[in-house]
């Protein structure tokens, strides 16, 4: 058996397998990575007393990166802990949206009463007023920035928003249009669209799929009774028989 690498490692050794997966055959992630590590490493030595005859019997199975499933499960547990991380907290995400309400509330009335003497177009302004809901308005901030950029030499002196204050509306607008959800403000890792949880679907799902392998590969040494030999990868730990060769 391989020895295995470690978890850093796994991931930037099986990261490269995992792009090549097609979009549409990307599972959400719900799988618990700790309990997989255990599970293959379970069912391991059972493929294992195999391994010789793989490439006479079965020579289109990709032996290799079957046998390194616990590399794989090990890269998973890695990246999912890496988009964890990089997903905002709720209290970040709370105090983001309260600073996008803010600035554009201050924006907008300023935007509003300089449209109203004729500095900016009023079709502009109501065009930003428009939006309701919270990608709206991190949208709006954008927007309202760029519109007091564009008219700063015409509207200097003429309203109280100040150059910090513009630049905090564009640079929480662009934060928030990143990290929102399309229904939903909070974070939530099985629908986040970062390259940290893509790349954990990715793993997740390269995963599920060499396991799939093994559990043919299996059925295919073992016979009928070959699902009583290892735990499927999401189990809890139960005694399973063990093979001769294996013992």
């Amino acid at each position: 058996m391989p020895i295995q690498i470690e978890a850093a490692q796994a991931y930037d050794k099986f990261l490269p397998v995992a792009l090549t997966i097609a979009a549409a055959d990307i599972l959400p992630y719900r799988i618990d990575a700790a309990l997989a590590i255990t599970n293959v490493r379970e069912a391991m030595p059972v493929l294992l007393a195999k391994e010789h005859l793989l490439a006479e019997h079965l020579p289109k199975v990709n032996a290799a990166l079957l046998l390194a499933l616990p590399d794989i499960a090990l890269a998973t547990e890695y990246a999912a802990l890496k988009a964890e991380h990089a997903l905002p907290t709720e209290k970040l995400m709370r105090q983001k949206l309260a600073e996008g309400w803010q600035l554009r509330a201050l924006l907008l009335g300023s935007a509003k009463v300089l449209a109203s003497a004729g500095f900016v177009t009023a079709q502009e302004v109501d065009a930003i007023a428009e939006g309701r809901g919270q990608r709206d308005m991190a949208r709006d901030c954008v927007m309202l920035a760029d519109l007091f950029r564009k008219y700063e030499s015409t509207i200097a002196g003429k309203h109280p928003v100040d150059k910090t204050q513009i630049d905090d509306a564009a640079a929480v607008g662009s934060w928030l249009s990143a990290n929102l959800r399309t229904t939903n403000a909070l974070p939530a890792s099985s629908t986040s669209s970062s390259p940290e949880a893509e790349a954990r679907d990715r793993m997740g799902t390269l995963l599920v799929q060499q396991y799939n392998v093994l559990e043919t590969v299996l059925h295919y040494f073992y016979g009928k009774n070959w699902d009583a030999l290892i735990p499927s990868l999401q189990s809890r730990a139960i005694k399973r028989e063990t093979p001769a060769e294996v013992k």
